[in-house]
């Protein structure tokens, strides 16, 4: 086969080399490939999107449906003859059905374009290669992410699988490496008997947690996978943060708040609130040393000095479900009904609500001071954007699924984490508002999420208590 810039497609015969016959073609083609079973030829076009399949037979082109934005420059055929994928210059993977050629799902994550894709020996999975120095490697089954090959300092030009689909060849920057899936599993996962509420990073090696119904704390050491229980001193355990100092606040049913020290895993001290009812959400905000509560029956803001804690507000009668810092001396909390609440913590002074910011209970408000953003999510399974200064409407992360428990930006503030009762972690791009990567599927609805400091470990929590730990830094190459 030799592509010309007549231009047309010329198939030969690949023993005695001797022509067969010719394909005219409207544009310049870049890359083909045969089906499976030699019945179609599918040609990529370099100066547009269209991507065509021949009929060898009868000579009938058909166009694919326009998904791509840009040239495709890598096109798959799975050895099964069941699947299709193309690739190029837009960073988005099409698969098809490759016996109908239907569009049955888009794979979102690479940063750069996609030079080349293969597919396993079994068919089961799918890897790319990109200008964004990665390899990237894909269930097949429900199209999720299994791994990211990171470790070339420049564009991967290509990776195809061997040893039967264990092992990855990739090529780039004047290397190959060879990666061995079963030493780059990239998930730890945790089981406990009840559902994992929360989850906090201490550094980039630890994190703790705790489970509905429980009056103690875990802590995980990553590295390790040891796990050790502290905190046992009262009532149930309903919200934690980490505070300076080697510390974590630690909020119980009964409206108690205590300060732990991690290291010695003992009690420093408990600190005082006027306000009744269980704590819903504890913050921290790390600059200027305050912890904010959101609780039953109202919600307080104190100062943390090596001498202990000066309240600085304490407002009853607001049921808070959530709470932030978003900066500039503001507050804000979301209640269950919906309502973003403000406060000039400075000054104790109530500001003007936004009363029907979600249509039910906001579970979860986070800040991303980098950019001016503040993200609200609700059982409403809306994740809505707002201005941090002037907390007017930035619109909204479509297509979430189901109720959204938490969200979280990302250490780079380039994307936004979201996870609930769709059981997936989901990637979103901040820049483009669309997907970038999902997980694999949780064993339940997803609870909570965590990145540590650095960026490189992401922890989630789902409601039947397990935990889930992805290593998303540099993977390990086996040469």
């Amino acid at each position: 086969m030799t592509l010309q810039d007549n231009p047309s497609v010329q198939l030969r015969d690949t023993s005695t080399g001797s022509l067969i016959d010719t394909l005219p073609l409207t544009g310049v083609p870049y890359i083909c490939a045969f089906s499976h079973d030699g019945q179609h030829l599918v040609v990529a076009d370099y100066t547009s999107p269209a991507v065509s399949v021949w009929d060898i037979q009868t000579k009938q082109e058909t166009l694919l449906p326009d998904r791509h934005k840009a040239p495709v420059l890598a096109i798959a055929f799975s050895p099964d003859g069941k699947l299709l994928a193309t690739g190029g210059y837009d960073q988005v993977i099409g698969i098809w059905d490759a016996r109908t050629y239907q569009h049955l799902k888009d794979l979102r994550g690479h940063g750069g374009a996609i030079f080349s894709l293969a597919f396993s020996p079994a068919s089961d999975k799918i890897v790319s290669s990109s200008r964004d120095n990665t390899a990237r490697v894909w269930d097949t089954s429900d199209y999720h992410l299994l791994h990211v090959l990171r470790g070339h300092s420049q564009a991967v030009d290509a990776a195809f699988f061997c040893d039967e689909g264990t092992t990855v060849v990739s090529c780039g920057d004047l290397t190959v490496r060879f990666w061995d899936l079963g030493q780059v599993e990239s998930i730890r996962t945790i089981r406990r008997e009840q559902r994992v509420r929360d989850v906090v990073f201490l550094d980039d090696h630890r994190f703790v947690y705790y489970e509905y119904n429980q009056s103690d704390v875990g802590l995980v050491d990553i590295d390790t996978m040891q796990q050790t229980r502290f905190c046992e001193s009262g009532d149930r355990v309903y919200a934690i943060v980490a505070c300076p100092s080697n510390r974590i606040a630690v909020g119980r049913a009964d409206g108690k708040i205590e300060l732990w020290d991690t290291d010695s895993r003992k009690l420093v001290c408990i600190i005082e609130s006027k306000n009744k009812g269980q704590v819903y959400e504890l913050q921290c905000d790390y600059s200027r040393g305050l912890l904010a509560a959101a609780m039953g029956g109202g919600f307080c803001v104190w100062r943390l000095g090596d001498d202990g804690e000066e309240l600085l507000v304490s407002r009853p009668g607001y049921s808070t479900q959530s709470i932030c810092f978003p900066g500039d001396g503001l507050l804000v909390w979301g209640n269950e009904d919906g309502e973003l609440g403000f406060c000039n913590y400075q000054t104790d002074k109530i500001l003007p609500s936004i009363p029907n910011a979600h249509r039910e209970s906001i579970t979860r408000i986070d800040y991303l001071p980098t950019k001016h953003l503040v993200v609200s999510c609700s059982l409403d399974g809306r994740v809505r954007l707002w201005d941090s200064r002037t907390f007017a409407p930035l619109g909204e992360i479509e297509n979430t699924l189901g109720r959204q428990w938490w969200t979280s930006f990302s250490p780079d503030g380039r994307t936004l984490l979201t996870t609930g009762d769709d059981s997936y972690v989901t990637v979103w791009d901040l820049a483009t508002r669309t997907q970038r990567f999902q997980s694999p599927k949780l064993a339940g609805a997803g609870k909570c999420l965590a990145i540590s400091p650095s960026g490189k470990w992401l922890v989630a929590s789902t409601l039947n208590g397990e935990i889930r730990i992805w290593d998303i830094g540099p993977s390990q190459q086996r040469h």
